[in-house]
Parts: structure tokens; sequence; C-alpha cells
């Protein structure tokens, strides 16, 4: 794994994180969650894992930290450490009760941490976004396959791998907080839309060639902006996990470890204290 690219990564994800909480500081959100409730509770009950800040790029096989007071952390990706015929991802279509049937209302500094945006000077006038989901798949990483590649081939790991996989963040002497996981099946949104609403919970009419002054999706989003100020995405968003694995190095792969906080349990503690 190349360490430039993991440093420009974790750069990446506290820049966003630094520059939502100024937001919020700001008072444009006022004591609205960061996490929606209406959107966790569905996948809750159907055995996911809501993420507290879902992005592009939390597909399967990522490399994550989970801590309570930091929430998950893109950190890389296990491809990066071990070849291709080590990993086979499979994928498909999920039905989630509750999770389509209507809109989910979400804070604005919830909204703001889907993707990556430009801040347009009307952003002050939104209150409330509403998403709206329209189709749903869990991408799976086999994890068989990538564990007899581990077993048979620790020793054929880069340093640096490993030692992220350790919880070292590429430090020998820099133990990570919380710990390393690798996120082993996923929830992939596509093909949603989102709606901008005011204080007085009324729909904001954004006219053709003004979205722009509200918000901007940098690249790799493709929003369409529809009769009535609708904004249909493109760009998949990772919402959830159902399953995620620590690799412990110290011992025999699969040998019995002390007790570690799950990735889940350690979300929800987060998401309990962001939904309030």
């Amino acid at each position: 794994m190349n360490s430039d690219l993991l440093t420009r990564y974790s750069c990446v994800i506290t820049c966003l994180v630094i520059s939502l909480s100024s937001i919020g500081c700001g008072g444009t959100t006022g004591s609205l969650p960061l996490v929606s409730e209406e959107l966790a509770l569905p996948l809750r009950n159907a055995g996911w894992t809501y993420v507290d800040m879902p992005r592009q790029l939390l597909g399967a096989g990522s490399i994550v930290s989970v801590t309570d007071v930091d929430g998950i952390r893109f950190r890389g990706r296990i491809g990066d450490c071990v070849p291709p015929e080590a990993l086979e991802v499979t994928e498909g279509p999920v039905a989630i009760k509750g999770l389509f049937s209507s809109s989910k209302s979400l804070s604005l500094d919830a909204f703001l941490g889907f993707h990556s945006i430009k801040i347009g000077p009307k952003l002050q006038s939104i209150r409330t976004v509403k998403l709206k989901i329209g189709k749903a798949d869990e991408v799976a990483l086999n994890e068989i396959k990538l564990m007899q590649w581990l077993n048979n081939n620790k020793n054929n790991l880069s340093p640096l791998c490993i030692r992220y996989l350790k919880g070292h963040d590429g430090n020998e002497q820099q133990k990570l907080q919380g710990g390393i996981y690798i996120l082993m099946n996923v929830l992939r949104v596509t093909g949603y839309s989102y709606t901008f609403e005011d204080g007085k919970g009324g729909s904001i009419d954004i006219r053709p060639g003004h979205l722009g002054e509200f918000v901007e999706f940098e690249a790799g989003a493709k929003a369409d902006l529809k009769d009535g100020g609708t904004i249909e995405i493109e760009e998949p968003v990772y919402i959830a996990f159902k399953k995620a694995n620590v690799i412990n190095f110290d011992r025999p792969l699969g040998a019995a470890t002390a007790k570690i906080d799950t990735a889940e349990e350690i979300m929800k503690r987060r998401i309990e204290v962001l939904s309030h």
C-alpha cells in the first residue's frame, strides 16, 4: 500500500470532519441531529449498522478505523495489500422494510456528510433535507477466500499493510484509538433524490441553473435538478455495513483473542450520541 495515498485519504476525511464541525458550530442546523433516526431505524431492524458519515468511499473491502469519538474513518482498501485473486466481490439488490416507502428527514449537517460538496451562499436557508431512496444493493466480499489467502500468505504482506491492519496508523509507535476493521458486507444506495425544505417546512423550489447557489456537488456525482427542486443523484453512496472483521497478526489467525469491541458496538454508541 502506498503510504502517500493513505496519508492523502486520511487528510481528506480529517478535513471533511473539520469542515462539517465548523458548519455545525456556525448554527446552520440548530439542534437537529447528525444522524437521522428515520433512516437508521429500518436499517437497524434489518440487521445493518448505519454509519455516521455515509460516503462513496466505504465499499466492501474498505479498511476503516472506528471509535466512539471519530466514528468511522476510511483508511484504505484491502485490495491495496492483497492480490486480485484473494478478492471476490458479489452484489445484489436487497429489500429493507421501511427504507424505500417514504422520504427520510436529514439535518443539513447529515446531508453534507454524504458527499463532497461546495457550499453556496444560500445554504443557510435550508433547514431540512428530504432523502428518497430508490434502490439499494448489498455488496459483499468473500470472507472465506480472503481469510484463506491471509492465513497462507501473511508473510507476503508489506510491513506498512501489517502496521495498518494491526492498528498502528502506518507508524509502529503510534497505536490508533479503537480498532482497525475490514468491511465485508456493505449497503450501497443508488437512484436516490434530495429535496430541500426551509424553516417553515416548505419545499425550496430551486430554479434551473441556480443549484450552485445552495450546493455544488463535486466531480463524480451526477446531480440532475428536476421540476419542483428535487435533485436526483446517480453517485453511489454506502450508508451501512453488516459485517466488519478484525485481523489479528499478533497471534495465529483464527486463534482466540481478548475481547475487542466490534465495529457494530462502537458505531451503536456513536449513533446514539449523534441521534440526540
